[in-house]
């Protein structure tokens, strides 16, 4: 799809920079009248420098042409009022809020917990925990009454009650009734914070203390600790779940291959023989090392990390992908904090402790913005708010005070009579426990905290000009996206008529390289190759040739099918390409014999052998056109001087 070039090309990652900067004022061409400025021009050329395959387009004047279609585009975007729509507007309001969370964070405070966070990623817990359930919006009467039972259940732990009992019997986790409470092993990140926090500071075999998250009271029990398993470089043979070549069951063939393996056949020579996962069986087998979690089976992680000598195999088994033999290459340990910072760091704040950041946020937001205290405003709500707000009940009476400003944000009043409001809301939709003017200062705060985070979430673009240029690109780029997908891409699939006259046209383009329809058989010695090539010759089918060759002690030959382009690394490399079977070829230490059934000569692909590439080449098509008609639509001035000064300030 064309969505990749283009992001490729105008890719949504930015970073400031000092001739942008500079720039900002300078007119490099204007579009229809309206100015469009040197910098937006720069900051785009620069960032995608290193990206761009093409040299040619590293030359400003060849950039220029590509950015002069990116703002015809983007004019025509607005001109066909795609920004208007429902659909736009819905994802530009996504991606601005998913942006946003990056630039309302404390680094300082995300720094701290990160840190934290790797130095529990290097351990791994082993706890349980019984769980007494009650609503965070509980009554005080339920909340004590959770507690005193959690706080009960602790005392008996303490004097020496089995946990696992204790779990079985009091825990309101359903889990429990099966596991005990126990929770297996676990390590940072896993769990909601305050959990983590009890799993990594209680002492192994001591209890924690009654503590509060949002699924009700917890106690928690260490039960040991021990170093994480790091991560693991392993090599596998996989067999798909649906071959290609529909002669073998997999669970038949992995067997087979199996056995090779135990017979002291290289692991990596029969990846590459017979591997279904091309990508690594290159590579004789290797796969990239990872760790537990990374990959999208659990079972294939488990069987990786269960060997524990390089050179070990593990036997046949089943994923959702196939079926697999791992062999062990190397063990390695937690990878250094900095070379898991960037993802620790992205987990951190989406993790439960991001409340901690948050808090840090708003305190130098408030000094950002001076946000003094609240002390009249304390003393003035103390009176005001009578004790009918504990029943919920209390009403918002008139009071001249009510019209004087709370506090101000920039532009933004809020004043006494909003927070009365805020505290109306409250008692009413959860009444009030404790002490009222206690009660009053938290909800001062909460609501001070919030519009403050809330006025500087919705005033970025005016408080941070780094955050105003990518939510920029953004915009740019959905509009973009939806614009070529109306005016090419979806016009290209659904132009039957069209594509069929294109392909027509350049029937030229699409043709089929020379193929053969073949059957192989690899044997893993001379000897028996020889026995294959003579059997086949005599028209002995495979089921009766492996029967005579292999044994139940030895599995000698394998036999694939399939049609390939002559120049297919898969056939031998000096095959000769006629019908008939081929001679004995000895490569990466296997016999090959190949018995050719069909060679089909090389000629144009039908329309719907083609279709795909045709699909594209035709979206190419209109798009130039496109493109065309819209330098004809919308006027372009080039400022030449403007054009020159970029040059010489990027040649400084």
């Amino acid at each position: 799809m064309k969505l990749y070039r283009f992001l490729f090309v105008f890719c949504l990652l930015i970073a400031g920079n000092t001739i942008a900067q500079e720039l900002d004022k300078q007119i490099i061409m204007t579009l229809d009248g309206e100015p469009v400025y040197a910098s937006d021009f720069v900051r785009v050329y620069q960032k995608n420098l290193d990206l761009v395959q093409d040299e040619s387009q590293k030359d400003v004047d060849e950039y220029l042409k590509l950015f002069i279609d990116y703002r015809l585009k983007l004019r025509e975007a607005y001109e066909q009022g795609l920004d208007t729509t429902l659909k736009f507007q819905r994802e530009f309001k996504t991606y601005r809020n998913q942006l946003a969370r990056n630039f309302l964070t404390d680094n300082n405070v995300t720094e701290a917990l990160v840190q934290e966070a790797y130095d529990r990623t290097v351990n791994e817990v082993n706890a349980s925990h019984i769980l007494i359930r009650v609503d965070q919006n509980a009554t005080p009467e339920d909340t004590l009454k959770a507690y005193s039972k959690i706080k009960d259940i602790r005392e008996k732990a303490v004097n020496g009650r089995s946990f696992e009992t204790l779990a079985k019997t009091y825990s309101e986790d359903p889990s429990a009734k099966k596991n005990g409470g126990e929770l297996g092993w676990f390590t940072a990140l896993k769990m909601v914070y305050a959990f983590e926090e009890q799993a990594y500071t209680v002492p192994v075999g001591d209890v924690s203390e009654p503590f509060r998250t949002r699924f009700g009271y917890h106690i928690l029990k260490v039960n040991d600790r021990r170093a994480s398993a790091g991560e693991v470089e392993v090599a596998h043979i996989m067999v798909s779940q649906k071959p290609k070549d529909t002669v073998f069951n997999p669970k038949d063939r992995i067997e087979e291959l199996y056995l090779k393996v135990k017979q002291g056949e290289d692991f990596g020579v029969l990846a590459k023989q017979f591997s279904d996962d091309r990508n690594s069986a290159r590579r004789e087998g290797k796969l990239d090392r990872f760790g537990s979690g990374k990959l999208n089976s659990e079972v294939f992680e488990k069987k990786a990390f269960s060997l524990t000598k390089a050179g070990q195999v593990t036997e046949p088994f089943e994923t959702q992908y196939g079926w697999h033999i791992i062999k062990l290459i190397d063990r390695f340990p937690i990878p250094s904090f900095n070379e898991m910072r960037g993802e620790l760091e992205k987990k951190v704040t989406k993790d439960s402790r991001a409340n901690l950041i948050s808090d840090a946020l708003v305190a130098s937001l408030k000094d950002h913005y001076s946000i003094g205290d609240f002390s009249e405003a304390k003393s003035f709500f103390s009176t005001y708010v009578t004790k009918d707000v504990k029943d919920g009940n209390w009403a918002i009476s008139d009071n001249s005070t009510l019209d004087q400003p709370l506090f101000k944000l920039r532009d933004s009043v809020f004043k006494y009579r909003d927070f009365a409001k805020f505290i109306y809301n409250k008692q009413v939709n959860k009444g009030l426990s404790g002490d009222k003017n206690t009660a009053i200062n938290n909800w001062l705060k909460e609501y001070v905290d919030g519009k403050v985070l809330a006025y500087h979430r919705d005033h970025l673009e005016q408080e941070d000009k780094e955050f105003s240029n990518i939510v920029s690109e953004y915009r740019d780029g959905l509009l973009l996206f939806d614009l070529m997908e109306m005016n090419i891409w979806n016009k290209a699939k659904k132009d039957t008529l069209g594509l069929k006259t294109y392909y027509e046209t350049n029937k030229q383009n699409y043709l089929w390289d020379k193929r053969v329809n073949v059957t192989m058989a690899k044997v893993n010695n001379k000897a028996d190759a020889k026995k294959v090539r003579n059997l086949m010759k005599k028209g002995v089918s495979e089921v009766d040739v492996k029967s005579q060759i292999n044994s139940d002690e030895s599995m000698t030959t394998l036999f694939s099918n399939g049609t390939f382009n002559v120049e297919d690394e898969v056939l031998p490399k000096k095959l000769k390409i006629k019908q008939g079977i081929s001679k004995v070829f000895e490569e990466d230490n296997y016999y090959t014999v190949v018995n050719i059934k069909d060679v089909l000569p090389a000629g144009p692909k039908t329309f719907k052998e083609a279709k795909g590439t045709i699909v594209s080449d035709y979206q190419d098509y209109l798009e130039k056109n496109w493109i065309a008609s819209l330098r004809t639509k919308y006027s372009v001035n080039i400022n030449d001087d403007t054009v020159n000064l970029i040059k010489t300030k990027l040649e400084d």
